[in-house]
């Protein structure tokens, strides 16, 4: 993704390469999903904390954060 963003306090709009939006939709769908997960993929507290600004009590609001941003990202390709 270097490079490929401009982004700054007088920024109105972003830009971002299609093959980055495409990587950066596709991450926020692991991290959501990795998130949200019961199973062996599921991350941690620690790593949810790492994430959540020290609260892991965060996880169901950043995975569904998360998710929007996926979709979000995906649905302006």
């Amino acid at each position: 993704m270097p490079g490929s963003t401009t982004i700054g306090r007088t920024e109105r709009l972003v830009m971002l390469s299609h093959h980055d939006a495409e990587r950066l939709a596709d991450t926020m769908d692991r991290m959501a999903a990795m998130m949200a997960s019961d199973g062996a993929d599921r991350m941690t507290d620690a790593q949810v904390a790492m994430l959540c600004g020290g609260d892991a009590s965060m996880r169901t609001d950043c995975a569904k954060w998360a998710a929007e941003l996926g979709r979000f990202v995906r649905g302006h390709l």
